[in-house]
C-alpha cells in the first residue's frame, strides 16, 4: 500500500474527530506510551518523538539495503495539530537521517502557538 503524508494526516484527523471517545482515547493513549526504543532496538527518539516535542506520535522506519533508509514520523502535536513527515534518505547514516528529521520538525513546529 502506498500512503502520502496527506493520507496519514487524514487518518489522524479521523482518529481525533471521527471515532467514539473510547476508541480515540485508546489509540491516543497507545501513541503516547510508545517506548523510546522499539522492540527491534531502533531508537525512536527522533522528529515528533524527540525530547523537546509535545506530541503523541508513531515512528516508522525501513531499510532498503544497501543504502536507502525510510524514516517517518506522524502524530498529534500539542493536542491540536496533526503532522506527518515521510522521508527517504540515501547513502547516509541513520543518525544523519534522524538529525535531518529533527531539523525539519523544529522548523515546522517553531511557529506554532
Amino acid at each position: 500500500m502506498t500512503m502520502s503524508a496527506d493520507d496519514v494526516v487524514h487518518l489522524y484527523r479521523y482518529i481525533l474527530t471521527g471515532l467514539p471517545a473510547d476508541q480515540r482515547d485508546f489509540i491516543v493513549d497507545a501513541l503516547g506510551s510508545a517506548p523510546d526504543t522499539a522492540a527491534d532496538g531502533f531508537d525512536q527518539g527522533f522528529a515528533l518523538m524527540g525530547p523537546d516535542v509535545d506530541a503523541y506520535a508513531k515512528q516508522g522506519w525501513m531499510w532498503y539495503l544497501p543504502a536507502d533508509l525510510y524514516l517517518h514520523s506522524a502524530g498529534i502535536v500539542r493536542s491540536r495539530y496533526v503532522v506527518a513527515i515521510l522521508s527517504l534518505h540515501s547513502g547516509v547514516p541513520a543518525a544523519t537521517a534522524e538529525a535531518t528529521l529533527d531539523a525539519v520538525t523544529t522548523a515546522l513546529l517553531t511557529p506554532l502557538p
